[in-house]
């Protein structure tokens, strides 16, 4: 059975276990990461989201087609992503 939320570590090695469609980011940061039916990867900045009652930084979703979420140059962190 296919699980619809994945928990990532990024990899420079290895693709993610399934395609995600979307991807959460908990904390912000560089993104570099390889898209469906891509050969080069690509750097997605995150931005920063301040919830305005807690000071405290808002996740953000990215909705895309993601085959590997790259360790170099990636610096966002507590990376959730829905199986597509």
């Amino acid at each position: 059975m296919t699980p619809e939320l994945i928990e990532i570590t990024p990899d420079d090695n290895r693709d993610l276990p399934y395609r995600i469609s979307m991807l959460y980011v908990g904390a912000p940061g560089l993104l570099v990461v390889q898209l469906a039916g891509q050969t080069e990867p690509v750097t997605i900045v995150t931005p920063r989201i301040l919830n305005e009652q807690t000071g405290e930084h808002a996740g953000w979703s990215f909705p895309a087609h993601i085959d590997k979420v790259f360790a170099t140059g990636t610096t966002a962190a507590h990376l959730i992503g829905v199986v597509a």
